[in-house]
């Protein structure tokens, strides 16, 4: 069973609205830089673009996968919510598929 007594309102609290309005506009300012970037002769960054591999913007969203899982972890110990852990693991593969490409080669290797 589930200790919710901790967790009862956790979009309730400022903190929460406050850091998801943080992620939330630093992905708006990447997307904004990015079109800049592409569409201006103003910038000619190419580690803004969101389509480049391990540029600006995917390593901003590795860090979220990261601490997604740690704040995770953190949940499942200090809760002892257990569940939090599935979420953890989930986090963890996604930073690994983004960064290491693994599907990709999966892909490469199934297509060969």
């Amino acid at each position: 069973m589930m200790n919710f007594k901790k967790f009862e309102h956790p979009f309730g609290s400022h903190q929460a609205w406050g850091i998801a309005l943080l992620l939330l506009s630093a992905d708006l300012a990447f997307m904004t830089m990015h079109t800049v970037n592409a569409l201006t002769v103003w910038w000619n960054n190419p580690m803004l673009n969101i389509e480049k591999d391990h540029g600006y913007p995917e390593t901003f969203q590795y860090l979220k996968y990261f601490w997604a899982s740690i704040l995770c972890v953190v949940l499942a110990v200090r809760g002892r919510a257990w569940q939090f852990l599935a979420w953890a693991f989930l986090f963890v593969y996604l930073l690994a598929d983004d960064s290491l490409t693994l599907h990709e080669q999966a892909g490469s290797a199934v297509a060969v």
